[in-house]
């Protein structure tokens, strides 16, 4: 367990670049805001937003969680101690005023990127976020892996609607 990350980890990359192409250069994102209840991934001061990239396994996805069949005693409880973690710092994050985003790890691989991006662009325009870009253009996401890959989005992404 020694080599699974913590942080920076490709999910958090993908957001991080999702965010940056949502909210441009106006807005900051504080990554790994530690002065907040449960050190949110990112945090967006002016929007008062915490989002938390979620590991399906770690933090046991409603969808496709499943519990490992070895040591089933271990992990049962490292696994619900995560879940009753999450819950109480959501509730702490919303008592100061902050609005909790959850995003899982499998909404950020393949076609359902499009979906998720989409979707945080209809949050945001429904904060007031004005989403920069023109009315007919179409995003492609591109992402830059840690490993130096270059990653297309499987389709142009249309936000015509949101502007």
């Amino acid at each position: 367990m020694s080599r699974i990350r913590a942080v920076n980890t490709t999910p958090e990359n993908v957001m991080h670049q999702t965010l940056k192409l949502l909210l441009g250069n106006r807005r900051r994102i504080v990554r790994y805001a530690k002065n907040l209840p449960g050190t949110p991934d990112f945090y967006i001061p002016s929007l008062n937003v915490c989002v938390f990239v979620q590991s399906c396994f770690w933090h046991c996805c409603p969808r496709h969680s499943t519990l490992p069949a070895s040591n089933r005693g271990y992990w049962l409880p490292k696994l619900r101690a995560n879940v009753t973690r999450d819950r109480r710092v959501r509730r702490q994050l919303n008592r100061l005023g902050c609005s909790v985003w959850w995003i899982w790890e499998h909404d950020l691989k393949g076609a359902r990127l499009d979906l998720t991006v989409t979707r945080l662009a209809r949050r945001l325009a429904k904060m007031g976020v004005r989403i920069p870009c023109k009315h007919r253009f179409s995003i492609v996401i591109r992402l830059k892996l840690p490993d130096n890959r270059i990653v297309r989005s499987p389709s142009p992404l249309h936000l015509s609607r949101l502007s």
